[in-house]
């Protein structure tokens, strides 16, 4: 993990590139971000050969008003991994007591040479280090890098849902 962090760097200095992390709360910051989000969500899918879950009408309603749920009840984060100004990658957390559980990241692959996603992560866990109030990391998938950054134990995932009020 760190020659990979450590050759984007060097990548986006060698190709006179800036690398800009913002962390956004509220619901006015989620707004704001929400079409870059999904774009990027989407595009990475697509990218990758596979249909995107925002491809569904039904999907993106439950995704975008849950995000919305999240942020209005101050529980959202959402890190955005800037690159000369442009979107290029981002991660969705939630801010529960001492844990810090990743919901979600994806990058705009345009990037990826400069491996944004891993970046930006890497600012998300040192940002959650940093808080001494933050004591528990969470991925919340079996998807995330948790075994590139760290990893001191897994459980199995159960997913309840309902409707937020």
């Amino acid at each position: 993990m760190r020659r990979n962090v450590r050759k984007a760097n060097n990548r986006l200095a060698t190709d006179g590139r800036t690398f800009d992390v913002r962390f956004s709360r509220g619901y006015d910051d989620l707004t704001r971000l929400l079409p870059s989000i999904e774009s990027c969500h989407r595009d990475r899918d697509h990218d990758r050969g596979h249909p995107s879950d925002l491809d569904d009408p039904l999907a993106l309603a439950t995704w975008r008003r849950r995000l919305r749920a999240l942020a209005s009840e101050g529980l959202l984060e959402v890190s955005t991994g800037y690159i000369d100004g442009h979107v290029s990658a981002h991660v969705v957390g939630i801010r529960d007591r001492t844990f810090y559980r990743v919901l979600e990241g994806h990058f705009a692959t345009a990037w990826a040479r400069y491996a944004p996603g891993r970046l930006l992560e890497t600012a998300v866990l040192q940002r959650m280090l940093d808080e001494p109030a933050m004591t528990e990391l969470d991925w919340m998938t079996s998807l995330a890098p948790d075994s590139l950054l760290a990893q001191n134990g897994a459980q199995q995932v159960v997913v309840l849902r309902t409707p937020l009020r």
